[in-house]
């Protein structure tokens, strides 16, 4: 539109300007001299400008051929200047260099000259600049100064390749196949594919129609053969939605209408889209056919057009001098690969798709409906990619000296001025929908796009226009409310707690008719409303008094009653007189006079308790006595919000309302867990340190999850309580007190028969009636961390003795020490996790088993996914990968922060080695015989063939990327 050209026009007369500085006599010499490096100044600026500012390329290609032009037309007039021509050369020089570095920095997993990247994040910076620099590339070829196309040139042609040349060889990459590849597609071809779609859609125009066809069809045939989705629902290992919906008791009247729904929104998204490198397909074939459906003006815009139109002058155009080949050697594709190094996160190329808002209906009209009707899907696609552009290249930074440079506010002001790249109105809904997108998919990684990262953007960009956003992001939140139960639980666990994040930050801003209809109207007889929905409500609202109180949630947002249900579903252990005089006397002796664990511990021991036959009675009842006295003030918590509950005054105000010191709460309770660590140890009978052999984290305890079922009655996580509850079970874990093995037969409501150990290996018992926690997976993620970080610190403490111990004249020797030691650790992390993970595989195929026996029987069965089924399958999916992902990190952490060089050498030198490749291992010892025999899964069942069919249903969910695929090479 109108507005558009002025803006071009804006852009074409700044850059003339600039020009026309730079390119005066007296400070060309400045700027534009380049005899000490062959490059100059001036451009190594343009160049790191166009590969750090991906959204300002147009701009800094603008600037490279106003100078070169401007250089020409001062030649002429001043002979000074014939030494400076040449000046788009030198840019196209710089950047094909550095694009080479970039690209041997992502496919050498970040290995150049032999030296070490240190972290993911220059990774992800890395292939971002191949990204920018290859568009820059090819707006320089729309403009001439470099060579789009020629007949009859070859890969390996003296004089460099045109672009054309260029993109055929990294398709090439990309289409190649060996007999020794593997049949899902490598991390290097979709990096070499992304690079190469991603360009396609600047030179359109450029490039001849054939040329771009075939390169569109040869990687669209590789994708559809060899590459499988990870964001692909149900086997896909970051996949943001459930194949099926889940069966939600609250819309059991509205199951054939929502089932109508779900087929058409399966059409509109056509098959097989999932993540952004299918989209990026789809929109270069929609831009070959109907290129009017995409508004993106980068597309489009040509400032340069425009330079002599700004200085309204008629004078003729300098001539540019012959166009440029590109001299670029591509990295040849790693063999050997060290999956220890910083690699770039899959998470980071290929984003999945998670769209909110629906096609507008013209019986129920949406406030969303204008940016649905205007922004096609291959704009909202464009939209994404130039959110993902701003969030990584303009993200917060700390310098080495510890200062910070940009701020989430800045982030948000870049993408404010978004507006300028799509002229089309209810932009903050694309913006929001790809703010949330992006939020979906945070849990899977903790690098660039973290979910705290997301959050504060958000908050920033609400208070930037809060005449806009916060219309956007409840239109946003009330789709997703209505898609929950397609939604996969790690993803709504993530959602709600950035949506409890949100409104702390945005004092509570939020339209009373949605707390009125979670809080009364919507649920059955005017209570809470009930299923995934009143789990995600309660679960913000719990995060919401993390960070306040209680009493500011409810009177902000809704009344908390829901918590007294939290308080009186768990079982509590009943207790003796004696037993009861014993904890009011040990709670005197820790919190009154303050008694070191060994005094107590010997105290505890004389009061050992006698059956009437005379036998000691076992540990749980000292662990249980022990554990209520610990958390003596988190009782006291328990019983002000009780009291409150109970007394459910609707006319209590503020000032006598009952606040509760979290502040100090927490401190005293963490301090209690360490202080008395070794006595709570005692009572488990564990006392795992460093000196012990791992196989103690593997045995079963029944007092350990005796503490930690103390712990969950007196802090049930379904209340106030969560954060309390949160925090001590990590504690926990990180003092030693509880094994990871116990925790994951706690998380996974495994108790055994009678707490007593099952002696049965393999399968789990599922006749248990034990609870499963909430967020199970996560627990048990925080077990085998705890577990590898033990590992860790064992091997470090025995590493420290073995170099003290070293004979520096005999190196062959010491390295042979050091290196057979990295390998024993390495080898006792990969066995315990293993057998970790193959426990809680056979768990859940127990559970999964008796539900569907359960299931069969039910009038839901064959139309929807039990919840039960949905959090076990799910859960698991997300635990086998973050395992993986988070052991590859600690063990790199761990060596590469090693202090003695030598040390970190040999380290390096195991961890390279193949059998220390720790995620494929790991894959294999917990994949091996299992997804290989359906025998392993064999769990007694009423229903013939469940077992079977449970077999064959976790090799669908745990088979492929969830192992040794494409997210961890």
């Amino acid at each position: 539109g109108g507005r558009h050209d002025a803006l071009v026009q804006v852009i074409a007369r700044n850059v003339r300007d600039l020009g026309a500085v730079l390119c005066g006599p007296s400070t060309a010499p400045q700027f534009l001299c380049h005899e000490e490096d062959g490059i100059g100044p001036l451009a190594r600026l343009v160049v790191d400008g166009a590969s750090c500012l991906p959204l300002e390329s147009i701009s800094y290609a603008a600037l490279t051929v106003t100078v070169e032009r401007g250089v020409w037309r001062q030649k002429g007039e001043s002979g000074e200047m014939e030494k400076y021509v040449g000046f788009s050369g030198r840019c196209v020089k710089i950047a094909c260099m550095r694009m080479a570095r970039d690209l041997e920095i992502v496919m050498r997993r970040g290995v150049v000259d032999e030296e070490e990247v240190e972290s993911e994040d220059t990774m992800v910076d890395a292939f971002g600049r191949c990204k920018s620099l290859l568009r820059y590339l090819g707006l320089l070829a729309r403009v001439g100064v470099v060579v789009a196309e020629d007949e009859g040139e070859s890969e390996d042609e003296e004089g460099g390749l045109s672009l054309a040349g260029l993109l055929k060889t990294m398709a090439g990459i990309v289409m190649s196949q060996n007999d020794e590849e593997d049949v899902a597609m490598s991390m290097e071809k979709v990096v070499m594919a992304v690079l190469v779609l991603s360009t396609l859609p600047y030179v359109m125009t450029t490039i001849s129609r054939e040329v771009i066809v075939s390169l569109v069809d040869g990687i669209d045939a590789t994708v559809t053969k060899m590459y499988q989705s990870p964001y692909r629902p149900e086997g896909g290992t970051l996949s943001l939605r459930l194949k099926e919906e889940q069966y939600d008791a609250a819309d059991d009247s509205d199951d054939e209408e929502d089932d109508d729904d779900d087929d058409d929104d399966d059409e509109e998204q056509g098959p097989g889209c999932y993540d952004t490198l299918q989209d990026l397909l789809r929109t270069c074939r929609t831009l070959l056919e109907s290129p009017d459906e995409v508004n993106f003006s980068l597309l489009h815009d040509a400032p340069w057009d425009h330079i002599n139109d700004a200085a309204g002058e008629d004078e003729q155009t300098p001539t540019l001098p012959p166009p440029l080949r590109l001299t670029i050697t591509l990295p040849a594709t790693v063999t050997s690969r060290c999956r220890l190094r910083a690699y770039l996160p899959l998470s980071h190329i290929v984003h999945g798709r998670f769209p909110l808002f629906s096609p507008p209906d013209p019986e129920e009209p949406q406030p969303a409906d204008k940016y649905m009707e205007r922004f096609s899907s291959s704009t909202r696609y464009f939209l994404l990619e130039c959110v993902v552009d701003v969030l990584v290249c303009h993200r917060p930074r700390v310098t080495p000296s510890g200062l910070e440079r940009g701020s989430c506010r800045d982030v948000a002001q870049q993408l404010q001025a978004l507006n300028h790249l799509f002229p089309l109105p209810s932009i903050e809904y694309g913006i929001v929908e790809s703010l949330l997108t992006l939020m979906a998919q945070s849990h899977h990684s903790h690098f660039i796009l973290s979910s705290s990262y997301l959050s504060r953007v958000l908050v920033e960009l609400t208070k930037l226009a809060p005449q806009t956003v916060p219309i956007a992001l409840v239109g946003a939140v009330a789709c997703l409310i209505q898609e929950l139960t397609s939604v996969v639980p790690p993803v709504r666990d993530v959602l709600s707690r950035w949506f409890g994040y949100h409104l702390v930050n945005t004092e509570f801003q939020w339209p009373s008719a949605y707390w009125n209809h979670w809080g009364g109207n919507g649920g059955e007889n005017g209570g809470m409303v009930k299923g995934v929905v009143g789990d995600f409500v309660k679960r913000a609202l719990l995060v919401m008094t993390a960070y306040t109180s209680r009493d500011v949630v409810e009177k902000e947002c809704m009344s908390m009653a829901f918590e007294k249900e939290g308080f009186t579903m768990g079982v509590t252990d009943e207790m003796d007189d004696e037993e009861n005089e014993l904890e009011k006397e040990l709670k005197e002796k820790m919190w009154d006079r303050r008694d070191d664990a060994d005094t107590l511990w010997e105290w505890l021991e004389s009061k050992q308790q006698q059956d009437d036959d005379g036998k000691s009675k076992n540990s749980i009842w000292q662990s249980r006595v022990v554990t209520r006295a610990v958390l003596n003030s988190a009782e006291k918590l328990k019983n002000q919000i009780l009291s409150n509950n109970i007394k459910n005054d609707d006319d209590v105000t503020s000032d006598t309302a009952t606040h509760y010191d979290n502040e100090e709460i927490l401190p005293s309770l963490l301090e209690a867990i360490s202080r008395y660590a070794s006595l709570l140890r005692n009572t488990t009978k564990t006392n795992v340190t460093d000196g012990d052999d791992n196989g103690d984290m593997l045995a079963s305890c029944p007092a350990a999850i005796a503490i930690l079922n103390q712990v969950t009655q007196t802090l049930p996580p379904s209340t106030t309580c969560l954060y309390f509850w949160e925090s001590t079970m990590l504690a926990l874990q990180k003092h030693n007190i509880v094994t990871p093995i116990s925790m994951l037969q706690f998380a996974l409501g495994d108790c055994g028969d009678d707490h007593e150990e099952e002696e049965e290996e393999g399968v789990g018992n599922a006749k248990q009636d034990c609870q499963i926690m909430p967020r199970w997976w996560h627990l048990v993620l925080l077990s085998c961390q705890t577990a590898v970080m033990s590992l860790l610190k064992r091997d470090k403490d025995n590493l420290s003795e073995v170099v003290m111990s070293l004979d520096e004249n005999a190196k062959d020797a010491s390295a042979t020490i050091v290196m057979k030691q990295i390998s024993e650790t390495m080898e006792k992390i990969v066995n315990t996790l293993s057998s970790l993970l193959r426990k809680a595989i056979f768990r859940v195929a127990a559970l999964v088993t008796k539900d569907a026996a359960t299931a069969s029987s039910s009038p839901t069965s064959g139309k929807k996914l039990s919840a039960i089924r949905v959090s076990l399958l799910e859960g698991l999916k997300y635990l086998v990968f973050k395992v993986q992902l988070e052991t590859v990190a600690s063990v790199r952490e761990h060596y590469y922060n090693e202090t003695d060089d030598s040390v970190r050498q040999w380290a390096v030198t195991v961890l390279n080695s193949k059998e220390m490749n720790v995620s494929g291992s790991l894959a294999q010892g917990i994949g091996g015989g299992f997804l290989a025999n359906d025998e392993c899964l064999e769990v007694d069942s009423d229903e013939e063939g469940a077992s079977a069919s449970t077999a064959q249903l976790l090799k669908n969910v745990l088979g492929g990327n969830a192992l040794c695929g494409l997210v961890l090479e």
